[in-house]
C-alpha cells in the first residue's frame, strides 16, 4: 500500500485506551487522501526521552507516527518531535524544522487538555487530532507579569531570531502592527534588524527565518504594506537588503510590488542595483511593473543598463508583447504554432494543470518549467528571424508535444 503523500485529516477519533501507554501522550486520528485507497488511521505518541543528547536545552521527548491500514500493515512514520516548549494556554512538542514538524497540545483557561494540532511536513498539515495524557503530565506556560510585550516582540524580533520568544509575546497580546518612533513594525524589523537607523546593513545570512518569521506576523495581523517613514514597505526593504527566499512569501501574502519610496524606487529596482540576478529572477514571479520610472526618471532597466548588467536587463526588458502556453489534462499544450516579429521583446509564460509541466527551445535558450497549478515566466528577445522548434508537455513525459515558434 502506498503511503499518502497529501493527507486531509476528516474525523477526530474517540479516545483510546492508554493503559498500555504509561507515561505517554498518545494522539489520534483519521487521514483520507483523494489519490489513495482507503482512510488511514494514525497515531502519535510521545514518551519522555530518558536519555537526551542535548541536555542543556531542557527536556527532550521521544515520538512515533504509526498509520495502520486496513490491510494490516502499520508504517512507522519518521519522529517528528524531540523538544517540548511551554507557551501561553498551549504546549508545543518540537521537532528539528519547528516551521514543518511539530505537535501543539491546546488547553482551555482552566488548564484543561482540549485537544491537539498536527503539523507533519506535507502530509498532515494544521490537523485538529485528539489526545490524552496518561502519566506523562505537562502544563501550559503563563505570561510574565508585568512584562511590555510590545517590547519584548521587537527585542525578540531584533535579537534572538527566537520563534518561541517571538510566538509568545504575540500571545500575550503584543501589538503586531505596534510602530515605534521611527516608524518600524515588527515585519519591518523581521526583514531589516537595524530599522529605522542612519546606517545600512547587509542582509545577514545567519537571519534565516525570515520568510517564516514574515508569515507568522501576517498570519497575526500584520500589515504587510505598511510603509515607514521613508516611504519603504517590507517588500522594499527586503529588496533593497538583497534579502532571498522571502518573495514567494510575499507573493502569497498578496504583497504591493508596485510600491515606490519616498525617491519613487520599487523593490525591483533596489534588486536591480544590487546586481544578483537570483532576487530579480524572484521578484519577477510577483509581476512588477517594469515600466515605472523612479524620481530620477529611470526604470529597472535602465538601471540595469548603467550598471552593464546583461542578465538583469534580459529579465526587466518592457516587453513588447506576451505569450502563454497552456497545458492540458491530456499532457499536450497550446498553442503549438507562434508567430512574433523580429526585435520583439517577449514575455512567453508556461501555464501548468495539476501536474509539472516543461516547455523547451534550445535554439531560442527558452526552458520553462511550471509546478502544479502555476506558471514559469521567461523574457527573451526574438532577435533571429526563422523557425524554431519546441517542445512542451507533463515533466519527465516520454512523448511531449512539439511546436514551432516563427519569427519574421
Amino acid at each position: 500500500m502506498k503511503i499518502p503523500t497529501t493527507i486531509t485529516l476528516f474525523a477526530i477519533l474517540s479516545l483510546l485506551t492508554l493503559s498500555s501507554n504509561a507515561q505517554s501522550i498518545l494522539c489520534a486520528g483519521m487521514t483520507n487522501d483523494e489519490n489513495a485507497s482507503e482512510n488511514v488511521k494514525f497515531e502519535l505518541e510521545i514518551k519522555k526521552d530518558k536519555t537526551p543528547s542535548f541536555k542543556d536545552f531542557g527536556p527532550f521527548y521521544k515520538s512515533t507516527l504509526k498509520f495502520f491500514y486496513s490491510t494490516g500493515r502499520i508504517f512507522n512514520g519518521a519522529d517528528i518531535s524531540d523538544k517540548m516548549s511551554q507557551r501561553p494556554n498551549r504546549v508545543v512538542f518540537t521537532g528539528s524544522l519547528p516551521e514543518k514538524r511539530n505537535l501543539t497540545l491546546n488547553y482551555n483557561a482552566n488548564g484543561e487538555l482540549e485537544g491537539g494540532i498536527v503539523n507533519y511536513d506535507t502530509k498532515i498539515m494544521n490537523q485538529p487530532v485528539q489526545c490524552t495524557q496518561s502519566g506523562l503530565k505537562v502544563s501550559p506556560g503563563a505570561c510574565p507579569a508585568n512584562q511590555d510585550q510590545n517590547r519584548a516582540l521587537l527585542n525578540a524580533i531584533k535579537n534572538s531570531n527566537d520563534m518561541a520568544l517571538i510566538e509568545n509575546a504575540i500571545e500575550c497580546g503584543a501589538d503586531v502592527n505596534k510602530a515605534d518612533r521611527k516608524g518600524c513594525t515588527p515585519i519591518m524589523f523581521a526583514v531589516d534588524p537595524t530599522c529605522g537607523e542612519n546606517n545600512s546593513i547587509s542582509y545577514s545570512s545567519s537571519f534565516r527565518k525570515t520568510a517564516l518569521l514574515i508569515d507568522t506576523l501576517a498570519a497575526n495581523g500584520a500589515f504587510v504594506n505598511v510603509a515607514d517613514k521613508k516611504g519603504e514597505t517590507p517588500l522594499i526593504k527586503a529588496a533593497k537588503l538583497n534579502v532571498k527566499d522571502v518573495y514567494d512569501t510575499f507573493i502569497s501574502l498578496e504583497a504591493e510590488f508596485d510600491a515606490q519610496d519616498e525617491l519613487g524606487n520599487t523593490a525591483l529596482m533596489y534588486a536591480v542595483q544590487n546586481g544578483d540576478a537570483w532576487p530579480v529572477e524572484q521578484l519577477m514571479e510577483g509581476n512588477p511593473d517594469r515600466s515605472l520610472k523612479n524620481k530620477s526618471g529611470r526604470t529597472a532597466y535602465d538601471i540595469a543598463k548603467r550598471r552593464s548588467k546583461e542578465d538583469i536587463m534580459d529579465l526587466v526588458r518592457i516587453a513588447d508583447t506576451s505569450v502563454e502556453i497552456q497545458g492540458m489534462e491530456d499532457g499536450t499544450c497550446s498553442p503549438l504554432q507562434i508567430n512574433l516579429k523580429q526585435g520583439q521583446v517577449v514575455d512567453f509564460t508556461l501555464k501548468a494543470t495539476d501536474k509539472m509541466f516543461k516547455l523547451d527551445s534550445q535554439p531560442l535558450g527558452l526552458d520553462l518549467m511550471a509546478d502544479r497549478n502555476s506558471t514559469d515566466k521567461r523574457t527573451f528577445s526574438a532577435d533571429t528571424s526563422g523557425e524554431f522548434k519546441f517542445t512542451c508537455g507533463f515533466h519527465g513525459a516520454g512523448t511531449p508535444s512539439e511546436g514551432t515558434i516563427v519569427v519574421q
